[in-house]
Order: structure tokens, then C-alpha cells, then sequence
């Protein structure tokens, strides 16, 4: 059983279909921010692209570039392109518009395999750092000019 604010929050990352690849979401009010931002376009534009694959496809990987951020309150039209389905994978880009101006864009690939845990069949080394085999070169203060860490023997 959801909780009034949890069946609020799933409604407002829903995007609402206006035609063919065109979402309408609402940016985010009355959470005291002065703008809506990240995790709000994230959601949203995520929604849209995941309503444009079959349902037997998962996200595999996100790319976003967030560029300005949008009015509260105010409606954000997210464009879907389908860039390419295949038969394991399918590509979407989606770009969120808010009175002509783009605020955000996704590239997203959503997999007809659902990746459920990461199985690399050997156990992680310890990876600390700094390692105490490693030095900082001392480029900045002219007694090296390479300015990558090095092995010392």
C-alpha cells in the first residue's frame, strides 16, 4: 500500500503521452527549490523513453547533460527519439523542452536482458589509495616536468 506522497511522486515521473514521441511532464513546485533540476528531468525523460521500447527491455545505460534548469510548476515537453531498436538492445535520446528552450537530453539503451547482479568471478583486490608504491611527481614545484603518478622500484 503506497503512501499519499509516494503515489504523488509516481504520478509526477509518469510524463503524460501527447502524441507519437511527445511526453508532457510537470516540473517540480512546492519542494522549495527555485527551479526544477536533475533527478526531476532524470525521472521523466527516463519514463518517456522506457514507454517508446517493448516491455521485455531494460535500461542498460544513461547519459545525461543537464543545461538549464526549468520553470516549477510549468509544463516540460520531453521529445523521444527512436534512434534504433535491435534485437538485444534499443536506443532512445530524449530531449526535455520547456517554452522552446532545451533544458535537458538523455541518451539511454534499454537491453532485452536484465542485468540482476555483476558477477565477475573473482574476488576484488584491495584497491586503497594512494597506494604507498605510488609518488606524486613533483612537476609543480620544477624538479619533474611529467606530471603523472609513476611506479617507483
Amino acid at each position: 500500500h503506497m503512501t499519499d506522497a509516494l503515489k504523488h511522486l509516481t504520478k509526477l515521473l509518469r510524463p503524460v503521452a501527447i502524441s507519437t514521441d511527445l511526453y508532457r511532464g510537470i516540473g517540480s513546485c512546492n519542494d522549495g527549490a527555485d527551479a526544477t533540476y536533475g533527478g526531476h528531468f532524470l525521472g521523466q525523460a527516463s519514463a518517456a523513453a522506457m514507454q517508446t521500447v517493448e516491455q521485455d527491455r531494460h535500461i542498460h545505460s544513461l547519459h545525461a547533460y543537464f543545461i538549464r534548469g526549468g520553470k516549477p510548476g510549468k509544463p516540460i515537453d520531453y521529445h523521444v527519439e527512436r534512434t534504433r531498436d535491435g534485437r538485444t538492445f534499443s536506443t532512445r535520446r530524449v530531449v526535455a523542452k520547456q517554452n522552446d528552450k532545451t533544458l535537458f537530453e538523455l541518451s539511454a539503451s534499454f537491453s532485452k536482458q536484465k542485468i540482476t547482479t555483476l558477477d565477475l568471478g573473482r574476488p576484488f583486490r584491495d584497491a586503497s589509495w594512494p597506494h604507498p608504491s605510488h609518488r606524486l611527481c613533483g612537476s609543480l614545484n620544477g624538479d619533474d616536468h611529467d606530471p603523472f603518478l609513476h611506479l617507483q622500484s
